[in-house]
């Protein structure tokens, strides 16, 4: 099984989404990142999950609403670890030959995001999203391409896809053959970290963001 660390690798003091929460899981030995992205006011990539700064920082307002030179005015780690928002392009630069899982929260320009990691191929890039609008202008040719959670996605041809992102309490070994089957990748991601599988020979097979 390959470990994908959630945001990166988060402690009490290392907060979600930022450059230390990223290399911290690289340094304990996971496989790979996954992490958020949405676009400045200035059209720069920056990773978070929410569309307001309130929740992960101390500043207030929309993403889209500030350039990234003003976003760097805000904390958006800990008290005793600070921390700025880090830019797309910063985490592709620090980190090499590992898998990262890239949720597009947004419709983001594929120009500016192909760009990006165009800059380092030696990752694995996964591209999702719960929306297919945002990612119909990904080319599948270049990037792995894949939608989270067909439960909410019911009505889609999921053979479309390279990868589905599937919650673990949903997952089961009928649902890995059928995918197996039309080749597209499952990807399981948690709530309780346990995966209801006994066929190991499967376990070892999947990619496990936790």
């Amino acid at each position: 099984m390959q470990l994908i660390a959630h945001r990166g690798l988060v402690t009490n003091d290392i907060k979600e989404n930022t450059m230390e929460a990223f290399l911290n899981a690289i340094n304990n030995g996971y496989d790979g990142i996954e992490l958020d992205i949405r676009v400045t006011k200035d059209n720069n990539i920056v990773v978070i999950h929410n569309q307001l700064i309130d929740l992960t920082s101390n500043g207030h307002g929309s993403i889209n609403k500030y350039t990234y030179k003003e976003l760097l005015k805000y904390n958006f780690g800990s008290k005793n670890i600070k921390s700025s928002i880090p830019l797309l392009s910063q985490v592709i630069k620090k980190i090499h030959n590992k898998i990262i899982i890239i949720e597009l929260k947004e419709k983001i320009p594929y120009n500016l995001l192909d760009k990006i990691l165009s800059k380092n191929n030696s990752n694995e890039y996964y591209l999702a999203s719960f929306y297919k609008s945002n990612l119909e202008n990904i080319d599948k040719n270049k990037y792995k391409v894949g939608l989270i959670d067909a439960i909410f996605n019911i009505k889609e041809n999921i053979k479309n896809y390279n990868f589905i992102m599937i919650l673990n309490t949903l997952f089961n070994e009928s649902i890995y053959n059928y995918l197996k089957n039309i080749e597209v990748e499952p990807i399981i991601y948690s709530i309780n970290k346990n995966i209801n599988l006994k066929n190991k020979e499967i376990v070892a097979n999947l990619k496990y963001i936790i």
